[in-house]
């Protein structure tokens, strides 16, 4: 009966096992996230992915890329519009990624800051108010929301701030998002 009961186990492990499938393979391809002069000349302080780094990968088996940039780069000002040339450099990179059936995803690498300043730290009343955030992932969002090879990656390594503060803050770009319409997966870092 043991002998029945382990090789029902390992049955069952091996049927699961040899059914699972890796669904994304990927890599991050960092550049527009590098440079401490903010926004950054394009070329001088910080450049994007080019289209044989996509290439490279995607030969490789990779279907997924983490595209990193920085939000004062997309969006110069708090509650701007979004910079364009910025813009199309990612469209670009998305719709030729997307030409090799792989996804992207979007990523502001700012550790939950902009311009220096953590997102909400003192509510309505801060620097950086919740409220820039929200309008940063709605305008990202509605760039991107009909676009199926787009992940929205809400922030890179928020730290050093109350873990209570930054679920507030990524609740409300998740909500910001929603309310575009999109149906994207959305990834929330932690603390």
């Amino acid at each position: 009966m043991k002998f029945l009961l382990t090789f029902g186990s390992f049955l069952i492990f091996f049927c699961v096992h040899t059914q699972a499938q890796v669904q994304y393979t990927g890599v991050n391809l960092a550049g527009a996230d590098f440079g401490t002069d903010l926004p950054g000349e394009f070329g001088t302080d910080y450049i994007y992915p080019i289209r044989d780094e996509i290439d490279y990968f995607t030969a490789k088996g990779m279907n997924i890329f983490r595209l990193p940039f920085l939000w004062e780069r997309l969006q110069n000002d708090q509650n701007g519009p979004l910079n364009q040339d910025e813009l199309q450099r990612i469209k670009d990179f998305v719709n030729y990624a997307a030409s090799k059936q792989a996804m992207v995803i979007l990523d502001p690498h700012n550790s939950a800051r902009y311009y220096g300043e953590i997102i909400g730290i003192d509510g309505d009343f801060s620097a950086l108010p919740l409220a820039a955030f929200e309008d940063f992932w709605t305008k990202l969002a509605n760039q991107f929301k009909n676009n199926n090879n787009i992940i929205f990656g809400l922030m890179n390594e928020p730290h050093d701030m109350p873990t209570e503060l930054w679920l507030d803050d990524a609740n409300a770009a998740i909500s910001a998002i929603r309310t575009t319409g999109t149906k994207n997966l959305i990834l929330v870092p932690g603390n």
